[in-house]
């Protein structure tokens, strides 16, 4: 009977955790989702968007479903594109783009076909997804 208690007491306290970090995923996504910031969720696997968040669209003038199915490497300045590759294979490696805190700045196409200049960082959130904040410059 003790242990059977125990293990309920076990089983509730689990699901009260996994409830309380799917609120928190989904907070952390909303909050993300609202950023005044261009917050973009990539692969780390393949050069491509995942998500962005409103910002991106109206900065870069895509929408959602355009700017997900391209390969971010052909939005890049073309005399941007190899250092930008070479920075994703590092940071596919190492989780990290640069030197420590450092910031990564290329040019991005926008759907009018203008460049615009954005300096960013990012994070590795798992072997699969990248978060990576912008700012325009």
């Amino acid at each position: 009977m003790i242990e059977e208690q125990s293990n309920i007491h076990h089983a509730r306290y689990k699901a009260m955790s996994i409830m309380k970090t799917f609120r928190a995923e989904k907070l952390a996504f909303q909050i993300l989702k609202i950023s005044p910031f261009l917050v973009f969720l990539g692969s780390v696997t393949s050069p491509e968007f995942l998500w962005v968040n409103d910002k991106v669209l109206e900065y870069l003038g895509w929408e959602f479903d355009e700017i997900v199915n391209i390969n971010w490497l052909s939005l890049i300045h073309p005399d941007d594109r190899q250092k930008s590759l070479d920075a994703f294979l590092i940071f596919q490696k190492t989780g990290k783009i640069g030197f420590e805190g450092e910031q990564f700045t290329n040019r991005y196409r926008t759907k009018k076909g203008l460049y615009k200049e954005i300096i960013w960082n990012s994070v590795m959130e798992s072997k699969e997804e990248m978060y990576m904040i912008f700012g325009n410059i």
